[in-house]
């Protein structure tokens, strides 16, 4: 288990076994753990079990999961948030909110190992336009390898789609879904299971992509 404290602007990182604290780290400002969703699910360690993040907005703090050594400190210019992480933290994907226009942004990937913010934009490429998102993030899911991240998001029209990221190959596909969620996106949900994507408000489903073609399952 990790745990992170902030104390006149640092924060100690642990790492701890049980009950007994193993490693500790202090780490100049105040940092934590990423919540990229809405529905408050906290994340942070790559899926392979060996990278941590600790982030703060435009900063982000690689380190090694076991020994707490920093890998990286990323320091990125304007308005950033956390979106993803790669199953073996090579690639950190980012929020870049674009100025003038506060509820569209870009999603864009770094790559951890050159210590690079990539040029291209992370998009669905079968779409029109300069690749700009607008939405909220309400909920995710995530493959079984860590490989492709799902999340719902909920346009200002109220309109939702799933976002599903390809984190290794770094590809983007975005599918939007019939159906408006009763009574607010904030309680809906996504079921992942072998083959499909379920998405789920309360007891209603409004609808199912099929993770092998990311279309609407009839």
């Amino acid at each position: 288990m990790y745990t992170t404290a902030a104390h006149s602007r640092r924060t100690t990182l642990s790492l701890w076994h049980g009950t007994d604290k193993a490693r500790r780290v202090v780490l100049d400002g105040v940092l934590g753990f990423p919540v990229p969703t809405f529905d408050g699910t906290g994340e942070g360690l790559s899926h392979d079990g060996r990278t941590l993040i600790v982030a703060s907005r435009s900063r982000y703090v690689l380190l090694d999961a076991r020994s707490l050594s920093v890998r990286r400190d990323i320091r990125l210019r304007g308005q950033f948030a956390y979106d993803a992480l790669s199953p073996t933290g090579r690639t950190l994907f980012v929020i870049q909110f674009l100025p003038g226009r506060v509820s569209h942004y870009y999603v864009r990937a770094y790559d951890v190992a050159r210590g690079r913010l990539r040029k291209q934009v992370v998009f669905d490429a079968r779409e029109k336009g300069e690749g700009a998102m607008a939405g909220s993030p309400v909920t995710r899911a995530t493959g079984p390898s860590g490989r492709w991240i799902y999340t719902l998001y909920a346009r200002p029209s109220g309109e939702l789609f799933v976002h599903a990221l390809d984190s290794v190959d770094v590809h983007a596909y975005c599918i939007d879904l019939p159906r408006r969620a009763p009574g607010g996106v904030w309680h809906t949900k996504l079921e992942l299971k072998p083959g499909r994507l379920a998405v789920v408000a309360g007891t209603k489903r409004l609808a199912v992509i099929d993770t092998k073609t990311l279309r609407l399952r009839a």
